[in-house]
């Protein structure tokens, strides 16, 4: 088959997750770190606790990536952009009862839903907690609008500490999502490095 042993180099092993346990166990042994849906200032914050428990640990801290997975859509048309994504993101967001709190939604993170299995109950109270998501809160969550409202969200991430960005577009935006990334935003951020 051609194959090759992998001995060259350590196989890197990166973590997802939210909770103080994974924060820890990202501190102590991962490579990296990578959380699903955040807001720039909730990754900022879960990242500098990972960095402060790897400091004590004795770890070098700038060993540790942090790649953030971000919904994301881009378009010209900015709003249409964002009305496509808006429910996915409300959905999602509805099961992050930490992030709902970080997000001043305190009234609306009353269980923690990612948890638990979900039944019918389970899933029919997301999309009740969905609804009640303000769309301005919702987009904290996601980069999605025009190429410029995408790569502003890309540089809070950025600056947040991010060393890498997933992006994670909807399914039946794929090909326009990732057409538009190669047009604007991935062209913007490599000229932006060579500056």
């Amino acid at each position: 088959m051609g194959l090759k042993p992998y001995n060259d180099r350590k196989l890197p092993i990166y973590v997802g997750g939210y909770g103080p346990r994974m924060l820890r166990l990202v501190a102590a042994l991962s490579d990296g770190w990578i959380p699903w849906m955040n807001s720039p200032e909730a990754f900022e914050k879960d990242l500098a606790e990972i960095r402060r428990m790897a400091s004590i640990m004795g770890r070098d801290t700038g060993e540790i990536e942090a790649l953030p997975i971000v919904f994301s859509e881009v378009d010209k048309d900015g709003e249409a952009a964002q009305n496509r994504i808006l429910n996915r993101t409300k959905v999602c967001l509805a099961l992050r009862k930490r992030l709902m709190e970080q997000l001043g939604l305190t009234n609306l993170a009353k269980k923690d839903l990612w948890n638990n299995p979900l039944g019918a109950k389970d899933i029919g109270e997301i999309y009740t907690i969905a609804r009640q998501i303000p769309d301005e809160t919702a987009m904290k969550a996601c980069a999605a609008g025009t190429p410029d409202d995408v790569m502003s969200m890309i540089e809070k991430f950025e600056r947040a500490g991010a060393t890498a960005l997933i992006m994670e577009p909807p399914i039946e935006r794929l090909t326009a999502t990732i057409k538009a990334y190669g047009r604007w935003i991935i062209p913007y951020f490599r000229n932006k490095e060579r500056s």
